[in-house]
């Protein structure tokens, strides 16, 4: 676990942002192909399963933590419905880059670590689905 404070959901926002237009320049892409780029990947990608890797990764790491889903939401500042809907598996409409990094922080993690849980959560759902 490391010592992370978050810095806020501005700072998340303009960081987040200020890295997709590095990319998208370091590509050599026009907006609009990136915005392309973007439907395209959402219309190949199964959310369903990238939902539920993300709440079974939350949900573990809470319960490791002995966190209450109380303690949890409070500390990630985002509504117990909300936790609720993530760890089931259905929280992709409700949540944002911030509040995954908030979420991260109540954790005791750096959003980078949080989402290295994810992935891995991702690999193994998608190494049980082809069987």
């Amino acid at each position: 676990m490391t010592k992370w404070t978050y810095p806020g959901d501005d700072a998340v926002r303009r960081a987040f942002f200020a890295n997709v237009l590095t990319i998208i320049r370091e590509k050599g892409l026009t907006l609009e192909e990136f915005e392309r780029r973007v439907v395209r990947a959402r219309k190949e990608l199964d959310v369903n399963v990238h939902e539920r890797a993300f709440g079974r990764v939350v949900k573990k790491l809470r319960l490791q933590r002995n966190l209450t889903r109380k303690r949890l939401a409070s500390s990630a500042a985002i509504p117990m419905r909300v936790l609720v809907e993530i760890e089931r598996g259905h929280g992709g409409p409700l949540i944002s880059v911030p509040e995954i990094c908030r979420i991260a922080a109540a954790l005791r993690l750096r959003p980078h670590e949080l989402m290295a849980h994810y992935q891995d959560a991702v690999k193994q759902a998608d190494s049980s689905q082809a069987w």
